[in-house]
Protein backbone atom coordinates (compact mmCIF):
# COMPACT_ATOMS: atom_id res chain seq x y z
CA UNK A 1 0.00 0.00 0.00
CA UNK A 2 3.07 2.59 0.90
CA UNK A 3 4.74 1.95 -2.14
CA UNK A 4 1.63 2.32 -4.26
CA UNK A 5 0.70 5.79 -2.83
CA UNK A 6 4.31 6.87 -2.96
CA UNK A 7 4.41 5.76 -6.93
CA UNK A 8 0.72 6.73 -8.23
CA UNK A 9 1.13 10.23 -6.59
CA UNK A 10 4.41 11.77 -7.87
CA UNK A 11 3.98 14.49 -9.91
CA UNK A 12 6.13 13.31 -12.48
CA UNK A 13 4.52 9.62 -12.91
CA UNK A 14 0.90 11.72 -12.97
CA UNK A 15 1.87 13.32 -15.90
CA UNK A 16 3.95 11.19 -18.14
CA UNK A 17 1.88 8.19 -17.24
CA UNK A 18 -1.64 9.24 -18.44
CA UNK A 19 -3.30 11.43 -21.37
CA UNK A 20 0.50 12.70 -21.70
CA UNK A 21 2.11 9.11 -22.79
CA UNK A 22 5.88 8.83 -24.06
CA UNK A 23 7.86 5.46 -24.57
CA UNK A 24 9.52 6.16 -21.25
CA UNK A 25 5.91 5.57 -20.00
CA UNK A 26 6.07 2.11 -21.38
CA UNK A 27 9.71 1.78 -20.17
CA UNK A 28 8.48 2.43 -16.58
CA UNK A 29 6.02 -0.59 -17.00
CA UNK A 30 8.39 -2.70 -19.04
CA UNK A 31 11.69 -2.44 -17.11
CA UNK A 32 9.87 -3.13 -13.82
CA UNK A 33 8.84 -6.63 -14.65
CA UNK A 34 12.69 -7.35 -15.74
CA UNK A 35 13.79 -6.29 -12.10
CA UNK A 36 10.66 -8.57 -10.73
CA UNK A 37 10.72 -11.60 -12.81
CA UNK A 38 14.87 -11.02 -12.27
CA UNK A 39 14.22 -11.41 -8.93
CA UNK A 40 11.84 -14.53 -8.64
CA UNK A 41 14.99 -15.59 -11.01
CA UNK A 42 17.43 -15.47 -8.58
CA UNK A 43 15.32 -15.66 -5.19
CA UNK A 44 13.24 -18.61 -5.58
CA UNK A 45 15.27 -19.82 -9.36
CA UNK A 46 12.57 -19.60 -11.07
CA UNK A 47 12.77 -20.95 -15.07
CA UNK A 48 9.48 -19.22 -16.33
CA UNK A 49 10.76 -15.51 -14.56
CA UNK A 50 14.27 -16.25 -16.27
CA UNK A 51 12.67 -16.72 -19.41
CA UNK A 52 10.35 -13.37 -18.58
CA UNK A 53 13.47 -11.35 -18.06
CA UNK A 54 15.31 -12.49 -21.22
CA UNK A 55 12.41 -11.39 -23.33
CA UNK A 56 12.12 -8.29 -21.51
CA UNK A 57 15.95 -7.89 -22.10
CA UNK A 58 15.67 -7.96 -25.49
CA UNK A 59 12.52 -5.65 -25.66
CA UNK A 60 13.55 -2.50 -23.18
CA UNK A 61 15.83 -1.39 -25.13
CA UNK A 62 14.37 -1.27 -28.13
CA UNK A 63 11.84 0.62 -26.50
CA UNK A 64 14.00 3.14 -24.96
CA UNK A 65 17.78 3.55 -24.32
CA UNK A 66 17.63 3.10 -20.26
CA UNK A 67 17.28 -0.61 -21.95
CA UNK A 68 21.06 -0.73 -22.85
CA UNK A 69 22.20 0.82 -19.50
CA UNK A 70 20.02 -1.43 -17.15
CA UNK A 71 21.09 -4.26 -19.38
CA UNK A 72 24.78 -3.61 -18.50
CA UNK A 73 23.86 -3.48 -15.03
CA UNK A 74 22.27 -7.23 -15.20
CA UNK A 75 25.33 -8.42 -16.59
CA UNK A 76 27.59 -7.23 -14.57
CA UNK A 77 25.84 -8.66 -11.17
CA UNK A 78 25.37 -11.73 -13.24
CA UNK A 79 28.73 -11.89 -13.85
CA UNK A 80 30.15 -11.07 -10.62
CA UNK A 81 27.17 -13.58 -8.56
CA UNK A 82 28.16 -16.67 -10.67
CA UNK A 83 32.50 -16.15 -10.86
CA UNK A 84 33.48 -17.77 -7.55
CA UNK A 85 31.15 -20.72 -8.34
CA UNK A 86 31.89 -21.09 -12.66
CA UNK A 87 33.82 -18.80 -14.37
CA UNK A 88 32.48 -20.35 -17.52
CA UNK A 89 28.72 -20.14 -16.05
CA UNK A 90 29.14 -16.20 -15.06
CA UNK A 91 30.95 -15.36 -18.82
CA UNK A 92 28.21 -17.02 -20.84
CA UNK A 93 25.04 -15.58 -18.56
CA UNK A 94 26.51 -11.94 -18.76
CA UNK A 95 27.06 -13.06 -22.70
CA UNK A 96 23.15 -13.73 -23.30
CA UNK A 97 22.31 -10.60 -21.99
CA UNK A 98 24.70 -8.43 -24.25
CA UNK A 99 24.10 -10.63 -27.11
CA UNK A 100 20.49 -9.81 -26.58
CA UNK A 101 20.92 -6.47 -26.00
CA UNK A 102 23.05 -6.38 -29.66
CA UNK A 103 20.20 -8.30 -30.94
CA UNK A 104 17.68 -5.53 -29.60
CA UNK A 105 19.79 -2.89 -31.28
CA UNK A 106 19.77 -4.55 -34.78
CA UNK A 107 16.11 -4.67 -35.03
CA UNK A 108 15.47 -1.27 -34.08
CA UNK A 109 18.58 0.31 -36.91
CA UNK A 110 16.18 -2.36 -39.13
CA UNK A 111 13.26 -1.04 -38.46
CA UNK A 112 14.25 2.30 -39.66
CA UNK A 113 16.75 1.29 -42.54
CA UNK A 114 13.92 -0.19 -44.08
CA UNK A 115 12.90 3.21 -45.00
CA UNK A 116 15.85 5.71 -44.94
CA UNK A 117 19.22 5.49 -46.11
CA UNK A 118 22.02 3.85 -44.26
CA UNK A 119 24.07 7.18 -44.58
CA UNK A 120 21.20 9.49 -43.24
CA UNK A 121 20.18 6.88 -40.48
CA UNK A 122 23.47 7.01 -38.91
CA UNK A 123 23.44 10.87 -39.04
CA UNK A 124 20.32 11.55 -37.57
CA UNK A 125 21.41 8.88 -35.07
CA UNK A 126 24.61 10.61 -33.97
CA UNK A 127 23.18 14.07 -33.78
CA UNK A 128 20.33 13.06 -31.42
CA UNK A 129 22.89 11.65 -28.76
CA UNK A 130 25.08 14.47 -29.27
CA UNK A 131 22.73 17.03 -28.94
CA UNK A 132 21.51 15.48 -25.89
CA UNK A 133 24.50 13.45 -24.40
CA UNK A 134 26.69 13.99 -21.82
CA UNK A 135 28.58 16.76 -23.90
CA UNK A 136 25.80 19.42 -23.58
CA UNK A 137 26.75 22.92 -22.48
CA UNK A 138 24.09 22.40 -19.73
CA UNK A 139 25.24 21.97 -16.13
CA UNK A 140 25.18 18.37 -14.06
CA UNK A 141 23.63 20.59 -11.59
CA UNK A 142 20.44 21.68 -13.20
CA UNK A 143 19.89 17.57 -13.51
CA UNK A 144 19.66 17.21 -9.69
CA UNK A 145 17.31 20.57 -9.85
CA UNK A 146 15.64 18.35 -11.82
CA UNK A 147 15.16 15.65 -9.68
CA UNK A 148 14.23 17.99 -6.99
CA UNK A 149 11.54 19.43 -9.19
CA UNK A 150 9.84 16.15 -9.91
CA UNK A 151 10.32 14.30 -5.85
CA UNK A 152 10.76 17.51 -3.49
CA UNK A 153 7.97 15.70 -1.30
CA UNK A 154 9.33 12.32 -1.93
CA UNK A 155 12.77 13.37 -1.26
CA UNK A 156 11.95 14.81 1.90
CA UNK A 157 10.04 12.27 3.48
CA UNK A 158 13.06 10.11 2.69
CA UNK A 159 15.19 12.12 4.58
CA UNK A 160 12.80 12.17 7.60
CA UNK A 161 12.58 8.12 7.08
CA UNK A 162 16.30 7.46 6.98
CA UNK A 163 17.07 10.03 10.11
CA UNK A 164 13.79 7.75 12.21
CA UNK A 165 15.99 4.50 10.59
CA UNK A 166 18.64 5.70 12.36
CA UNK A 167 17.32 6.21 15.89
CA UNK A 168 15.52 2.72 15.85
CA UNK A 169 18.87 1.50 14.84
CA UNK A 170 20.14 2.93 18.06
CA UNK A 171 17.67 1.68 20.00
CA UNK A 172 17.00 -2.21 18.75
CA UNK A 173 20.70 -2.57 17.61
CA UNK A 174 20.93 -5.19 20.74
CA UNK A 175 17.11 -6.44 20.35
CA UNK A 176 16.97 -10.02 20.15
CA UNK A 177 14.22 -9.14 16.79
CA UNK A 178 16.16 -8.53 14.27
CA UNK A 179 14.62 -6.89 11.10
CA UNK A 180 15.81 -8.02 7.72
CA UNK A 181 15.92 -5.72 5.55
CA UNK A 182 15.28 -6.28 1.57
CA UNK A 183 18.94 -4.71 0.91
CA UNK A 184 20.42 -7.30 3.48
CA UNK A 185 18.84 -10.31 1.77
CA UNK A 186 19.03 -8.99 -1.84
CA UNK A 187 22.59 -6.59 -1.84
CA UNK A 188 22.33 -6.89 -5.74
CA UNK A 189 19.21 -4.60 -6.00
CA UNK A 190 20.03 -1.55 -5.05
CA UNK A 191 22.55 -1.53 -7.71
CA UNK A 192 20.18 -2.62 -10.15
CA UNK A 193 17.96 -0.31 -8.92
CA UNK A 194 20.38 2.64 -9.28
CA UNK A 195 22.14 1.93 -12.38
CA UNK A 196 19.64 2.61 -15.08
CA UNK A 197 20.26 6.29 -13.56
CA UNK A 198 23.41 6.56 -15.76
CA UNK A 199 21.66 6.75 -18.63
CA UNK A 200 20.30 10.09 -17.13
CA UNK A 201 23.81 11.17 -16.97
CA UNK A 202 24.76 9.87 -20.02
CA UNK A 203 21.90 11.93 -22.08
CA UNK A 204 21.87 14.83 -19.55
CA UNK A 205 20.49 17.45 -21.62
CA UNK A 206 17.43 15.45 -22.32
CA UNK A 207 17.11 14.19 -18.59
CA UNK A 208 17.19 18.12 -17.54
CA UNK A 209 14.30 18.77 -20.44
CA UNK A 210 11.91 16.15 -20.52
CA UNK A 211 10.66 15.76 -16.57
CA UNK A 212 9.04 11.98 -18.53
CA UNK A 213 13.10 10.70 -18.67
CA UNK A 214 13.39 11.21 -14.68
CA UNK A 215 10.26 8.88 -13.68
CA UNK A 216 12.93 5.78 -13.07
CA UNK A 217 14.37 7.34 -10.00
CA UNK A 218 10.80 7.04 -8.95
CA UNK A 219 11.81 2.60 -8.20
CA UNK A 220 15.09 3.00 -5.92
CA UNK A 221 12.82 5.60 -3.57
CA UNK A 222 9.73 3.42 -3.02
CA UNK A 223 11.97 0.55 -2.31
CA UNK A 224 13.54 2.33 0.39
CA UNK A 225 10.82 4.03 1.80
CA UNK A 226 9.07 0.51 2.07
CA UNK A 227 12.19 -0.85 3.74
CA UNK A 228 12.52 1.66 6.09
CA UNK A 229 8.04 2.13 6.58
CA UNK A 230 8.69 -2.13 7.14
CA UNK A 231 11.35 -2.01 9.85
CA UNK A 232 9.60 1.03 11.73
CA UNK A 233 6.34 -1.43 11.11
CA UNK A 234 8.13 -4.11 12.41
CA UNK A 235 9.30 -2.90 16.01
CA UNK A 236 6.92 -0.21 16.74
CA UNK A 237 3.46 -1.63 14.90
CA UNK A 238 2.83 2.30 13.44
CA UNK A 239 1.51 0.72 9.90
CA UNK A 240 -1.26 3.53 10.58
CA UNK A 241 0.70 6.16 11.20
CA UNK A 242 3.10 4.91 8.42
CA UNK A 243 0.21 5.06 6.14
CA UNK A 244 -0.81 8.42 7.17
CA UNK A 245 2.83 10.09 6.45
CA UNK A 246 3.06 8.37 3.12
CA UNK A 247 -0.57 8.92 1.94
CA UNK A 248 0.05 13.11 3.32
CA UNK A 249 3.36 13.30 1.08
CA UNK A 250 1.36 11.72 -1.46
CA UNK A 251 -1.90 14.78 -1.40
CA UNK A 252 0.99 17.43 -1.20
CA UNK A 253 2.20 15.97 -4.38
CA UNK A 254 -0.94 16.33 -6.40
CA UNK A 255 -1.48 19.60 -4.69
CA UNK A 256 2.18 20.80 -6.20
CA UNK A 257 1.56 18.86 -9.36
CA UNK A 258 -2.26 20.93 -9.97
CA UNK A 259 -0.42 24.28 -9.46
CA UNK A 260 3.51 23.58 -10.94
CA UNK A 261 2.91 25.38 -14.51
CA UNK A 262 5.72 23.48 -15.71
CA UNK A 263 3.06 20.33 -15.54
CA UNK A 264 -0.13 22.55 -15.97
CA UNK A 265 -0.98 25.34 -18.04
CA UNK A 266 -3.83 27.38 -19.77
CA UNK A 267 -4.34 25.47 -22.48
CA UNK A 268 -7.04 27.81 -23.94
CA UNK A 269 -5.12 28.76 -27.03
CA UNK A 270 -6.47 24.89 -28.03
CA UNK A 271 -9.87 26.23 -29.07
CA UNK A 272 -8.21 28.92 -31.67
CA UNK A 273 -6.11 26.00 -33.06
CA UNK A 274 -9.62 23.97 -33.42
CA UNK A 275 -10.88 27.00 -35.11
CA UNK A 276 -7.95 27.17 -37.67
CA UNK A 277 -7.75 23.10 -38.14
CA UNK A 278 -11.49 23.11 -39.05
CA UNK A 279 -11.31 26.12 -41.62
CA UNK A 280 -8.54 24.05 -43.35
CA UNK A 281 -10.20 20.50 -44.10
CA UNK A 282 -11.18 20.97 -47.57
CA UNK A 283 -7.43 22.07 -48.37
CA UNK A 284 -6.31 18.64 -47.39
CA UNK A 285 -6.00 16.62 -50.08
CA UNK A 286 -4.57 19.41 -52.20
CA UNK A 287 -1.79 20.64 -49.93
CA UNK A 288 1.64 20.52 -48.80
CA UNK A 289 2.05 21.80 -45.06
CA UNK A 290 5.28 22.44 -43.06
CA UNK A 291 5.78 24.51 -40.38
CA UNK A 292 7.79 27.55 -39.09
CA UNK A 293 9.54 25.54 -36.04
CA UNK A 294 9.40 21.58 -35.11
CA UNK A 295 6.02 20.21 -34.72
CA UNK A 296 5.04 17.61 -32.15
CA UNK A 297 2.38 15.03 -32.60
CA UNK A 298 -0.24 17.22 -31.44
CA UNK A 299 -0.25 19.23 -34.42
CA UNK A 300 -0.25 16.55 -36.81
CA UNK A 301 -3.14 15.08 -35.15
CA UNK A 302 -4.57 18.87 -34.86
CA UNK A 303 -4.85 18.93 -38.73
CA UNK A 304 -4.90 15.23 -39.54
CA UNK A 305 -2.13 15.77 -42.21
CA UNK A 306 1.71 15.48 -42.04
CA UNK A 307 3.55 18.49 -41.16
CA UNK A 308 7.24 19.49 -42.66
CA UNK A 309 8.43 21.27 -39.71
CA UNK A 310 11.57 23.60 -40.21
CA UNK A 311 11.34 23.10 -44.05
CA UNK A 312 12.24 26.31 -45.71
CA UNK A 313 9.05 27.81 -48.20
CA UNK A 314 11.79 26.78 -50.99
CA UNK A 315 11.70 23.16 -50.36
CA UNK A 316 7.96 23.56 -49.64
CA UNK A 317 7.18 24.80 -52.92
CA UNK A 318 9.19 21.80 -54.65
CA UNK A 319 7.60 19.35 -52.83
CA UNK A 320 4.30 20.77 -53.78
CA UNK A 321 4.98 20.71 -57.32
CA UNK A 322 6.55 17.29 -57.54
CA UNK A 323 3.55 15.92 -55.49
CA UNK A 324 1.53 17.93 -58.01
CA UNK A 325 -0.42 19.21 -55.58
CA UNK A 326 -1.63 23.13 -55.71
CA UNK A 327 -1.52 25.05 -51.84
CA UNK A 328 1.32 25.19 -50.06
CA UNK A 329 0.39 25.82 -46.39
CA UNK A 330 2.64 27.63 -44.00
CA UNK A 331 1.96 27.17 -40.08
CA UNK A 332 3.43 30.21 -38.17
CA UNK A 333 4.17 29.32 -34.30
CA UNK A 334 3.42 32.09 -31.80
CA UNK A 335 6.37 31.52 -29.33
CA UNK A 336 5.76 34.39 -27.55
CA UNK A 337 5.12 32.68 -24.01
CA UNK A 338 8.73 30.44 -23.45
CA UNK A 339 6.97 27.11 -22.22
CA UNK A 340 6.15 26.46 -25.65
CA UNK A 341 8.88 26.25 -27.54
CA UNK A 342 9.48 23.28 -27.35
CA UNK A 343 6.19 21.92 -28.07
CA UNK A 344 5.03 24.94 -30.73
CA UNK A 345 1.43 24.42 -29.85
CA UNK A 346 -0.45 28.10 -30.15
CA UNK A 347 -0.29 28.94 -33.97
CA UNK A 348 -1.23 32.55 -34.41
CA UNK A 349 -1.11 32.51 -38.44
CA UNK A 350 -1.59 30.36 -41.60
CA UNK A 351 -0.43 31.17 -45.02
CA UNK A 352 -1.96 29.45 -47.71
CA UNK A 353 0.18 29.63 -51.10
CA UNK A 354 -1.67 29.06 -54.50
CA UNK A 355 0.81 27.54 -56.54
CA UNK A 356 -1.24 28.53 -59.72
CA UNK A 357 -2.33 32.05 -59.01
CA UNK A 358 0.59 33.15 -56.90
CA UNK A 359 -1.72 34.75 -54.04
CA UNK A 360 -1.37 33.85 -50.51
CA UNK A 361 -4.58 33.79 -48.04
CA UNK A 362 -3.51 34.78 -44.51
CA UNK A 363 -5.52 33.41 -41.68
CA UNK A 364 -5.53 35.12 -38.70
CA UNK A 365 -7.33 35.56 -35.21
CA UNK A 366 -9.00 39.42 -34.49
CA UNK A 367 -11.03 39.86 -31.45
CA UNK A 368 -10.93 35.76 -30.61
CA UNK A 369 -12.89 35.24 -34.59
CA UNK A 370 -10.78 33.55 -37.40
CA UNK A 371 -10.34 35.73 -40.18
CA UNK A 372 -9.05 35.62 -43.59
CA UNK A 373 -7.36 37.92 -46.32
CA UNK A 374 -6.55 36.46 -49.49
CA UNK A 375 -3.25 38.93 -50.84
CA UNK A 376 -1.55 39.28 -54.34
CA UNK A 377 2.11 38.84 -52.61
CA UNK A 378 4.64 36.03 -52.52
CA UNK A 379 7.69 35.88 -50.22
CA UNK A 380 11.56 35.73 -52.03
CA UNK A 381 13.94 33.07 -52.14
CA UNK A 382 15.77 31.38 -49.18
CA UNK A 383 18.86 31.52 -50.96
CA UNK A 384 22.22 31.88 -49.21
CA UNK A 385 25.57 32.32 -50.47
CA UNK A 386 28.16 35.34 -50.85
CA UNK A 387 25.75 36.79 -53.63
CA UNK A 388 22.79 36.84 -51.78
CA UNK A 389 21.60 37.22 -48.67
CA UNK A 390 17.58 35.67 -47.95
CA UNK A 391 16.90 36.24 -51.48
CA UNK A 392 18.57 39.78 -51.66
CA UNK A 393 21.09 41.56 -53.10
CA UNK A 394 21.58 45.08 -52.74
CA UNK A 395 18.97 46.37 -55.30
CA UNK A 396 17.62 43.03 -56.10
CA UNK A 397 15.34 40.22 -55.10
CA UNK A 398 14.83 37.10 -56.46
CA UNK A 399 12.09 34.61 -56.30
CA UNK A 400 11.83 30.80 -56.70
CA UNK A 401 10.76 30.10 -60.59
CA UNK A 402 6.94 29.88 -60.60
CA UNK A 403 5.61 30.77 -64.57
CA UNK A 404 2.28 32.14 -63.20
CA UNK A 405 4.52 34.27 -60.73
CA UNK A 406 7.02 35.26 -63.28
CA UNK A 407 3.94 36.78 -65.26
CA UNK A 408 2.63 38.45 -63.21
CA UNK A 409 5.80 39.96 -62.04
CA UNK A 410 6.41 41.36 -65.81
CA UNK A 411 2.83 43.26 -66.07
CA UNK A 412 3.73 44.79 -62.30
CA UNK A 413 5.43 47.84 -61.40
CA UNK A 414 5.62 47.92 -58.01
CA UNK A 415 6.18 45.70 -54.97
CA UNK A 416 5.52 46.23 -51.45
CA UNK A 417 7.76 45.77 -48.64
CA UNK A 418 6.95 44.31 -45.13
CA UNK A 419 7.09 47.82 -43.76
CA UNK A 420 4.26 48.73 -46.31
CA UNK A 421 6.34 50.71 -48.42
CA UNK A 422 6.05 50.90 -52.02
CA UNK A 423 9.02 50.08 -54.01
CA UNK A 424 9.30 50.49 -58.22
CA UNK A 425 10.18 47.52 -60.09
CA UNK A 426 12.92 48.36 -63.02
CA UNK A 427 13.62 45.00 -64.12
CA UNK A 428 12.14 41.10 -64.20
CA UNK A 429 14.12 38.61 -65.86
CA UNK A 430 14.62 34.72 -65.58
CA UNK A 431 18.18 33.70 -64.54
CA UNK A 432 19.29 29.95 -63.98
CA UNK A 433 18.59 30.79 -59.97
CA UNK A 434 14.64 31.81 -60.80
CA UNK A 435 13.23 35.08 -61.13
CA UNK A 436 15.18 38.01 -60.48
CA UNK A 437 13.58 41.34 -59.78
CA UNK A 438 15.54 44.77 -59.80
CA UNK A 439 13.88 47.80 -57.76
CA UNK A 440 14.55 51.40 -57.32
CA UNK A 441 16.56 51.33 -54.17
CA UNK A 442 17.16 49.02 -51.46
CA UNK A 443 15.97 45.58 -51.53
CA UNK A 444 16.67 44.83 -47.93
CA UNK A 445 13.06 44.89 -46.03
CA UNK A 446 11.89 42.21 -49.22
CA UNK A 447 14.31 39.38 -47.96
CA UNK A 448 13.00 35.87 -47.05
CA UNK A 449 10.30 35.45 -45.25
CA UNK A 450 8.67 38.45 -44.98
CA UNK A 451 5.85 38.41 -47.77
CA UNK A 452 5.84 41.01 -50.58
CA UNK A 453 2.76 42.33 -52.13
CA UNK A 454 2.79 43.03 -55.98
CA UNK A 455 1.00 45.63 -57.61
CA UNK A 456 0.37 46.51 -61.25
Amino acid sequence: MIGIIVYTMEPVLLHNMGIVYWHHSLMQVTLLIQFYSYYRYRSVNSKNAYIVFLIMTLLNPYIEWTGYVANIGFAIIEVISKWKNSKKQAFFKGLYILGLSTLSALIFCGHFLLNISFNNFIKAMKERFFSRSIASHLSINSLFLGYWSSFKFTFVLLVFLIIVSFVIYQQKRNSYRKYSSIFVKNKYFLFLFLFPMIENVLMKEHAILYTFDRMKLVFILVLIICDISAMIIFYYKKRLVITALVLFVGIMNTINYNYDSSYVWNTDFRKNNQKIAHYMKPYLETSIFGATQPVRGYTDLLFDHGIRDTESLSSLFQNTKKSRKRYTILIQNDLKDSKFQWAMNPISNVFIFDTKKTNVKVLYFSDNELSSQWLNAWVASDINNKFWINGISQNKVLFDYNPSLFNRLKMSSKLVDNKNNTIKIKKVSRTNLGIEVVVEGSSMDLQYPSLIQIKE
